[in-house]
C-alpha cells in the first residue's frame, strides 16, 4: 500500500503570515524592545513549520513548493532567529549584513518566479511579492530608510496574502476550492498521434 501525504500549503503559509506580521509590527515600532527576544522563539517555530511542510511537499513530488518552503524556513526564519539570539546575547550586530541577506533572499524569490509561472495566478504572486518585500526590507536595513514605508505596506499585504493561501490550503483538503486563477503559462498537452 502506498503512503499518502496531505498538502502542507496551510502550514507553510501560516508560518509565513505570522513572520510577516511580526516584521510589519517591528517596522512600525509597535513592538517594545523587551519583546525582541521572543522573535527567536517565534521565528524558530515558523522555520520548523516551513521546513517540515517543505519536506512533506518534496515527499509528495512537488519540487517547487517543497524547495521554496525549505529555503525560506531555513534562510528567512531560522537564520534570522539565530541572528536575534546572537544580538540578544550581545555577541553580534545584524547591521548591515542582514540587509544584504534580505536583498539576496529577494533575488531568490525572483528566481522562483520561473517555475511559479506554471502555477495558478494567486500562488504565483508569492514570487514577485517576495522579491519586492524582501528587497525593500533589505534596502531599509542597509540604510535606505525611504523604502521603510514601502516595506511596511508590502509586509501588511503579505499577511493578508498568506492568510488567503492558508484558506486555500485548508479548503483544498476538504474539496472546497477558493479562486486562485489560471496559470500564466499552462503546460501544453502533448500532441495526439
Amino acid at each position: 500500500m502506498q503512503e499518502q501525504w496531505a498538502g502542507t500549503t496551510a502550514t507553510g503559509y501560516s508560518a509565513f503570515s505570522m513572520v510577516c506580521l511580526i516584521i510589519w509590527l517591528s517596522l512600525n515600532n509597535y513592538i517594545p524592545k523587551e519583546n525582541v527576544p521572543i522573535f527567536f522563539a517565534l521565528l524558530t517555530a515558523g522555520g520548523l513549520a516551513q521546513i517540515l511542510a517543505g519536506m512533506i511537499q518534496l515527499k509528495r513530488g512537488l519540487a517547487t513548493p517543497g524547495n521554496l518552503l525549505l529555503t525560506f524556513g531555513t534562510l528567512f526564519m531560522l537564520g534570522p532567529a539565530l541572528t536575534f539570539l546572537l544580538v540578544g546575547l550581545k555577541l553580534a550586530s545584524p547591521t548591515p549584513l542582514i540587509g544584504y541577506v534580505n536583498i539576496f533572499l529577494g533575488v531568490l524569490m525572483g528566481l522562483y518566479i520561473i517555475p511559479l509561472l506554471r502555477a495558478p495566478l494567486i500562488p504565483f504572486l508569492i514570487g514577485p511579492l517576495g522579491f519586492f518585500v524582501l528587497s525593500t526590507l533589505g534596502l531599509t536595513e542597509i540604510g535606505y530608510v525611504a523604502f521603510k514605508p514601502v516595506a511596511s505596506f508590502l509586509f501588511a499585504v503579505s499577511v493578508i496574502y498568506g492568510l488567503y493561501m492558508v484558506a486555500v490550503g485548508l479548503g483544498e483538503e476538504v474539496n472546497i476550492h477558493l479562486p486562485v486563477g489560471k496559470p500564466l503559462m499552462p503546460l501544453k498537452e502533448p500532441l495526439k498521434q
